[in-house]
């Protein structure tokens, strides 16, 4: 990836963020991403990002699912 990228990684509170491990989205540019909780299990990503620029997205990680608009 180039310089400008948005991640995303899904880790517990306290640990650090920029393990790859962890990453379960990523996109090319600088871009505006929201996040909701639906409850313990479900989390929904929203990326103000053109479809073309999504480079990775993981749908479940460690028991999360993981919705993406």
């Amino acid at each position: 990836m180039g310089k400008d990228a948005t991640w995303v990684t899904l880790h517990r509170a306290g640990q650090r963020f920029d393990d790859k491990d962890e990453m379960v989205f990523t996109a090319a540019q600088r871009n505006q991403v929201e996040v909701d909780w639906k409850d313990d299990s479900h989390l929904l990503l929203f990326c103000h990002c053109r479809d073309e620029d999504v480079r990775f997205q993981v749908i479940r990680k460690g028991g999360i699912n993981i919705s993406y608009k």
